[in-house]
């Protein structure tokens, strides 16, 4: 089946080019490669990440079959399908994860595991390209022949969603490692596409899930193959085109053109990928003309229908969007993967609009949504991340009703230690790598903070080696400093995120809102010396001529604030948030006589944080007294302990 596979590397190898000048030019992250993280908090989490759990979502990967299936695809061993049929893509994504920890830094035990685990995807592949094992074993093999054709079944079988995800891991382990072993199944499998899909071509349609789409943007991106942009382009602009297919529905964003969607709807992940893979080709200057509405999706989709916590979809049905401020609490869905989904289109949005807007939202959603998706160990993970439980409803399945009968399938209330739709373990696993390149940014002589933690990044500014060292204990203490190292002297903006939570709304938009009239002002300091700095979308602009030593300090007031709801959030009605910097906090039974839903927080209520070097391996807490409701006593004094969300 592969015999012609030293040809086809020689293939590839012809057709990656160098990138676009043009977009070479443009706002540019830190590549993963020149930013190391530290200890702090963000960076200790990408570090287990690193160390425990892609580990551990591969071992499960081997537990459960899903590598299996691959081995079976190819003919080495015989059996039935095992598993979801769409395990191919947990595989791809954990492939992606731990290959940008091998740009990261080398590890030669887990270069070889990579390189096993690819030869059997290889191996899977048809002759003509198409890579999908449930359909190899049980069509090509000739277990079911009723099994429905290829491509016949695009609002199910997910194949080309599967494929872009083999793709994004293809393009990230050929970027980690110069091997072409997984490039060259990509390019099979993307040619394939090309030669089936659009206008006056064999088939017209579009995946249930977009994704295809912002993955031949990365193939593109260093392949420098125009074919791919164009097929990349066709799925945007097939997608809602009654003329060429059968639509597929509103969950798919499937019902209309994109350019026409006048708000978010459907699935919260469908959306965030599609919407990504319109931003990806405005960057490069392909088709601009999809920005007015992913700007539009995006402002709906902020303003009116996200999550205090930063999730999005809170519909358990459509695991997306709702009408506008239908949002739940104790039955909001809030999938990890959104978050994920949200994470990386406000990473694109921000390229092509330089506003703080989009790291405060991703920001909002790292601290309070994705993290607690996995657990302290980091071997358990939730799938969905309400902001209420009762300890009785079992929001945690992970799983497809009847269609699924194998081991880890019982819903809880608890994060669980694998999920059989296994999307959002991986999801998190190939996001938290990317943390410490996303911080910084470079266009020009601009050079952008947008996160904060522990780092040191090596940056290039009009040519000349710039390097950035970033000590923090964000999000817990107020205090980020920077150390500036550079050859001689250099003149460039430095573009410091002033976060929206310091401002009079702890968010984007009026959706939430601060319930007291606390009031402070970050502090910047160039050499010790208090400065100010002209405001430009967010960031405090700091322009000078640079020596190597200068330092930087921002301090940014951590005030415990209270939150509130937009009015038409009926189910918030009397209720308040309380959060401190990002961090939003939350009242557990366990840390409060056993009771939470019985607590009134006055307004007169005062509030101290304290540090607990023992708690959830070293948190701030709030405390402070507040009431305790009863038929019996009426008030009762309580002291609240809430912890960080």
């Amino acid at each position: 089946m592969n015999s012609n596979t030293n040809d086809w590397r020689l293939f590839v190898m012809s057709v990656i080019k160098e990138p676009n000048a043009k977009v070479l030019s443009k706002l540019q992250y830190a590549a993963i490669k020149n930013v190391r993280s530290g200890d702090d908090f963000l960076g200790s989490k990408i570090k287990q990440n690193r160390e425990v759990t892609i580990p551990h979502i591969i071992s499960k990967s081997y537990e459960v079959g899903i590598v299996e299936n691959f081995a079976l695809a190819a003919g080495i061993r015989e059996g039935d399908y095992i598993g979801l049929h769409n395990s191919d893509e947990f595989l791809y994504k954990a492939i992606e994860a731990a290959s940008y920890y091998l740009i990261y830094e080398y590890d030669p035990k887990l270069d070889a595991q990579l390189d096993e685990i690819i030869a059997l995807i290889a191996a899977a592949q048809e002759p003509d390209g198409y890579l999908r094992t449930p359909h190899t074993i049980y069509w090509l093999r000739g277990h079911k022949p009723e099994k429905p054709p290829r491509w016949s079944r695009l609002d199910q079988d997910l194949e080309l969603y599967s494929l872009g995800h083999m793709i994004e891991a293809a393009v990230t382990h050929y970027k980690a490692t110069g091997k072409t072993s997984l490039l060259n199944v990509a390019i099979k499998a993307a040619d394939m596409v090309d030669r089936l899909f659009g206008i006056n071509k064999q088939i017209r349609g579009v995946d249930m899930i977009p994704e295809i789409e912002l993955a031949l943007v990365k193939l593109y991106e260093v392949t420098s193959e125009s074919r791919y942009m164009d097929l990349a382009s066709y799925f945007l602009e097939e997608r809602g085109d009654a003329s060429g297919h059968e639509l597929q529905g509103e969950m798919a964003l499937d019902h209309m053109p994109l350019r026409e969607q006048p708000e978010a709807v459907g699935h919260a992940t469908f959306a965030a990928y599609l919407y990504s893979g319109a931003a990806d080709v405005a960057y490069q200057d392909y088709d601009t003309s999809f920005v007015p509405a992913i700007n539009r999706l995006w402002n709906d989709a902020i303003t009116r229908k996200m999550s205090i916590n930063g999730g999005f979809g809170a519909r358990h049905d459509n695991e997306g969007f709702s009408v506008a401020y239908d949002i739940p609490n104790l039955t909001a869905y809030n999938e990890i993967c959104a978050a994920v989904g949200f994470s990386i289109l406000n990473q694109r949005m921000f390229k092509l609009d330089h506003d703080s807007k989009y790291f405060d939202v991703m920001e909002r959603t790292i601290y309070n949504n994705l993290l607690s998706g996995v657990s302290l160990d980091g071997k358990a993970f939730f799938y969905v991340c309400p902001t209420e439980s009762d300890g009785n409803y079992k929001f945690n399945l992970g799983w497809c009703p009847g269609e699924y009968d194998g081991p880890y399938k019982e819903p809880m209330a608890t994060r669980k230690e694998w999920i059989p739709c296994a999307c959002c373990p991986p999801t998190y696993a190939r996001l938290m790598p990317q943390l410490p390149s996303l911080a910084y940014a470079v266009e020009n002589s601009d050079i952008y903070i947008n996160l904060y933690l522990t780092t040191q990044a090596e940056l290039r500014v009009k040519g000349q080696p710039i390097t950035i060292s970033q000590t923090t204990e964000y999000p817990w203490e107020d205090k980020i400093t920077l150390k500036i190292q550079t050859e001689k002297p250099s003149n460039f903006k430095l573009n410091l995120r002033i976060p929206g939570w310091l401002s009079d709304d702890p968010i984007h938009g009026d959706l939430y809102r601060y319930a007291d009239n606390l009031t402070a002002k970050p502090i910047i300091k160039v050499n010790n010396n208090v400065v100010g700095a002209e405001m430009v979308k967010g960031y405090a602009v700091l322009e000078n001529e640079w020596r190597d030593g200068d330092m930087v300090e921002l301090v940014l007031p951590l005030n415990i604030r209270r939150v509130v709801s937009h009015p038409e959030i009926k189910e918030n009605t009397g209720k308040v948030a309380l959060q401190r910097g990002p961090v939003l906090y939350c009242a557990e039974g366990i840390d409060n006589n056993g009771k939470v839903l019985d607590i009134s927080i006055p307004d007169t209520a005062t509030f101290d944080v304290q540090y607990e070097f023992s708690l959830l391996g070293g948190v701030y807490t709030i405390t402070g007294i507040v009431d305790k409701l009863n038929a019996e006593n009426g008030k009762q004094p309580h002291k609240l302990v809430a912890i960080p969300y």
